[in-house]
């Protein structure tokens, strides 16, 4: 259970009122929970902005403010005192004094200091009331236009700002919707399909969104990227366009953008938009790096197979983030894992002659990683296993889910754990895997038992690719990974 709000104002305005075990209770939370321990800091640091600004003497901008909401407040206010106007100006200086370092007026925060402070304000029950009326009609005045934060909602786009108050909203079409999202897509980020940032360093965050994963997405937005403005117009849309040969098959421009993540991911200032296209056949995926600002295409990466999941984080310690996508390769018909450094995204994919791009060069990946097939794997329906799922453990290591084989109610998977130089240091298996080996080794299809030894050949079968060498190799057998950064610009 957290602390709350009224407590820690009991503790900060008036801790008489607070029984000596409480405090003692109180203070010990404080030592082991962090999130108590943060609001905390900034409830203290915000009533004591209060008591020093009820200190200090109004400015003449706060009394030019309030000779103009004293003239309005007079026509709605019925009292007829003598004294009333005197208090009134004082209730308004008072409040101009609080309210303007934070530019937005917090109407409870201030009821609760006057009923424990009654005597260091003028007016008393007056600036209660004044207080409640200056906050209507400042607060439009003072309204956070900025975009905090943007979901999928009832068929709509809607962007709200810090503290929830919605800004905007853009109808989407059917199947845009958060929870319906969550059901779909359980384990993966919201921001990858929608997200905000501040891609011109002007202090306010621009929305940017693909909408290819829909069932039916917009036509002019299924092989798009769409950034917005922060007050709704839009900044720029890309959209992507390729006819391309694979072996000796041609595919059409028909493609889907479905995915995303945004980031000043090298740190040299400038934001990046980084999407996943699809064909609609789900061969092949392109990696398409943009400008966020401007909306111009950087540079592209081509794989021959699928790429569902991305992620990013910085893997060496380097303070630059890589970019990591799961999937499967076509090529080699196994799962597959890609690292990419943001400063050199170019070529393609390891594969075989049937799947290589014609007129790509090599690709400049950091790491490409192949997972092996499990025995269960070879016996089902869908003899290609892929990568469903990736997340960061708190053990900072790296978690990657594959989809073993297909069924009707269920997902039998194996889990991979990769330490921050991207070695395998363990594998294991979920629920279902266990349950549907075990069926299948009764019914005589299986041989092999899950034990230590079993996940232990699994984790020394996952291959990396040798780009010096052009070959796959275990992992103590890898040239040391992207010597010599340097840009590739298109």
């Amino acid at each position: 259970m957290h602390i709350t709000e009224n407590t820690f104002e009991k503790y900060i305005l008036a801790p008489d009122e607070l029984l000596e075990g409480e405090k003692k209770n109180l203070e010990k939370h404080l030592d082991e929970c962090a999130l108590c321990k943060e609001n905390y800091a900034k409830l203290h640091e915000f009533h004591t902005a209060i008591e020093e600004n009820l200190r200090t003497e109004p400015t003449e901008r706060d009394k030019m403010f309030a000779e103009k909401l004293l003239a309005r407040r007079k026509q709605v206010i019925p009292f007829r005192k003598p004294e009333l106007a005197q208090h009134t100006r004082n209730t308004l200086d008072a409040y101009f004094e609080i309210i303007e370092p934070y530019r937005r007026p917090l109407v409870q925060r201030f009821m609760r200091y006057i009923q424990i402070h009654p005597f260091r304000v003028a007016g008393g029950v007056s600036l209660a009331a004044a207080l409640v009326f200056a906050s209507l009609l400042i607060r439009p005045m003072f309204k956070d236009t900025n975009p905090s934060y943007a979901r999928a909602k009832d068929e709509f786009l809607v962007v709200y700002n810090k503290e929830g108050e919605e800004l905007w909203k853009k109808h989407i079409g059917m199947g845009f919707d958060s929870q319906q999202l969550q059901k779909k897509f359980m384990f993966e980020p919201m921001d990858n399909y929608v997200t905000t940032a501040d891609v011109d360093n002007d202090t306010k965050n621009e929305v940017i969104a693909v909408f290819g994963w829909l069932p039916q997405p917009p036509s002019r937005k299924k092989n798009a990227v769409t950034c917005y403005s922060s007050d709704g117009s839009e900044r720029w849309t890309y959209e992507f366009n390729r006819k391309i040969t694979f072996g000796s098959e041609e595919f059409s421009n028909d493609y889907r953008l479905g995915k995303i993540v945004v980031g000043d991911f090298d740190k040299n200032g400038s934001v990046e938009t980084v999407a996943l296209a699809t064909h609609i056949l789900y061969y092949p995926c392109a990696v398409v790096r943009l400008d966020a600002n401007k909306g111009i295409l950087l540079n592209e990466y081509w794989h021959s197979g699928l790429m569902g999941q991305v992620f990013s984080m910085d893997i060496d310690g380097d303070s630059i983030d890589e970019l990591i996508f799961g999937g499967s390769n076509n090529g080699f018909n196994r799962a597959s894992l890609l690292v990419l450094d943001t400063r050199m995204i170019s070529g393609h994919a390891p594969s075989t002659p049937p799947y290589t791009p014609v007129g790509i060069e090599k690709g400049t990946e950091k790491y490409y990683i192949l997972l092996p097939q499990s025995d269960l794997c070879k016996v089902g329906p869908e003899r290609r296993n892929t990568v469903s799922n990736i997340r960061l453990t708190a053990e900072n290591l790296l978690e990657v889910r594959t989809f073993e084989v297909q069924a009707e109610s269920h997902s039998p998977g194996l889990i991979y754990y990769f330490n921050t130089q991207m070695r395998c240091i363990s594998v294991d298996a979920n629920d279902y895997f266990v349950k549907e080996h075990e069926i299948m080794r009764n019914e005589g299809k299986l041989k092999m038992v899950l034990d230590k030894q079993y996940f232990e050949e699994l984790r020394q079968s996952v291959q990396y690719w040798d780009r010096e060498n052009s070959r796959f190799v275990h992992y103590e057998e890898l040239t040391k990974p992207l010597s010599g950064i340097h840009r590739v610009e298109q």
